[in-house]
């Protein structure tokens, strides 16, 4: 029997290998108390990336697994009490 998460080609869908729905992201953000904005800063994004965050939670566009994983860090960070990093790995 074929599997349905494969596509005739044989690719997976990518919905099938999302890591983070737009609800479970929006879920996280108010987890760690912050706005639209703070999420962008500790994502490290472009200023103008909140409505790129609104987009993503709103499910218009897919959350990256980058992101996702960014997000599921600061999660943890948050969790064990360590305070996020104010600037890159290398300080200078």
């Amino acid at each position: 029997m074929a599997d349905p998460a494969l596509s005739k080609s044989g690719e997976t869908s990518v919905d099938l290998l999302a890591l983070m729905s737009g609800e479970e992201m929006r879920h996280c953000r108010l987890s760690l108390g912050m706005t639209h904005g703070e999420l962008a800063s500790a994502l490290r994004l472009a200023p103008q990336a909140e409505s790129q965050i609104t987009r993503w939670e709103e499910g218009t566009m897919p959350v990256p697994g980058p992101v996702a994983l960014a997000i599921e860090y600061l999660l943890y960070m948050d969790t064990i009490g360590e305070p996020l990093p104010s600037s890159g790995l290398f300080s200078v």
